[in-house]
């Protein structure tokens, strides 16, 4: 298995990269169009080092035998509220444990927190993932296209 230990500012870069291979790989699974890579990186590598210095606790990296990154996860806490940013498993990894082991270890970020977020993607192993770990899975709404008309700024009352 994959050795564990938190994630640095030196390996910010690596983890956008495996972020990037890893999301591709799941949307052609999903059956979506494939997403290039982004032409500036540099936002996506500044959110990783952003996130291991305001939040080191919930930063942590999973490494193969060979020391290259295989696995990354990052949480944040603001505000008493605990949050998965990212959670990515190389996918010639998944499956393997790597992804619940890096989980455990951001929720001990958690610890103290009055409450925990998972915005998470459409990949079951994901969220089984999630369920396991003690979150209830709550359906959302996605929606395209273009809007007719503009919608009231007035909300309807409760039933």
């Amino acid at each position: 298995m994959a050795q564990l230990r938190p994630l640095t500012a030196d390996d910010a870069e690596a983890a956008f990269d495996l972020q990037v291979v890893t999301f591709g790989v799941l949307d052609a699974q999903l059956g979506l169009p494939p997403t290039p890579p982004p032409a500036d990186r540099t936002p996506g590598v500044r959110r990783v080092r952003h996130l291991v210095e305001t939040d080191p606790g919930g930063a942590w990296a999973a490494t193969g035998e060979d020391g290259s990154l295989v696995g990354a996860a990052l949480a944040l806490e603001r505000e008493g509220i605990w949050g998965l940013s990212l959670l990515v498993v190389h996918p010639d990894e998944q499956s393997s444990g790597i992804g619940s082991a890096l989980l455990q270890r951001t929720l001990e970020y958690a610890d103290g927190a009055r409450g925990g977020l998972i915005l998470g993607s459409e990949d079951p192993r994901a969220l089984r993932v999630y369920h396991r770990a003690g979150f209830t899975l709550r359906p959302a709404m996605d929606a395209s296209g273009p809007i007719r008309r503009r919608p009231s700024t007035s909300i309807p009352p409760a039933r």
